[in-house]
């Protein structure tokens, strides 16, 4: 299917979407934080990208910016929990700065498999049903 890179710190979540994603038929890397997900991403140029917001060294919204900068067109699906600023708040920021998807985390298989689909197929959260993929972030 596609290739993932899933960064989180939270290594239980982070496994435990590797094993969801693996499931789907996915193959997976993994980061624990902004620094190493560039890295990572570098040497394992990934279809899609989970990427959580709150982490050490560089946070999801500062490296969803890097990744859109250096890697046109990169496909980022940002997931939160919530942290000092509302989810709603945090994951439309995400978008208004290049996140193609947002999950609010926790999410299921179904709502993973959808905002990966969509976004291998270019499809922002505020596209219309049908209409073109984007093709950089």
């Amino acid at each position: 299917m596609a290739r993932l890179l899933i960064v989180d710190d939270d290594l239980g979540f982070q496994n435990t979407v590797r094993r969801m994603a693996e499931r789907l038929g996915h193959e997976v890397w993994t980061a624990a934080d902004g620094r190493a997900a560039l890295k990572t991403f570098r040497a394992h140029p990934a279809d899609v990208v989970l990427m959580d917001v709150y982490m050490p060294e560089a946070d999801g919204i500062e490296t969803t910016v890097k990744m859109s900068q250096e890697f046109p067109g990169v496909r980022v699906i940002v997931t939160t929990g919530g942290g000092y600023l509302s989810r709603e708040i945090t994951l439309d920021l995400a978008e208004r700065l290049g996140a193609f998807r947002t999950l609010s985390k926790p999410f299921s298989v179904a709502d993973l498999r959808a905002a990966i689909e969509a976004a291998l197929r270019g499809e922002t959260a505020d596209s219309p049903p049908g209409a073109p993929a984007r093709t950089e972030a």
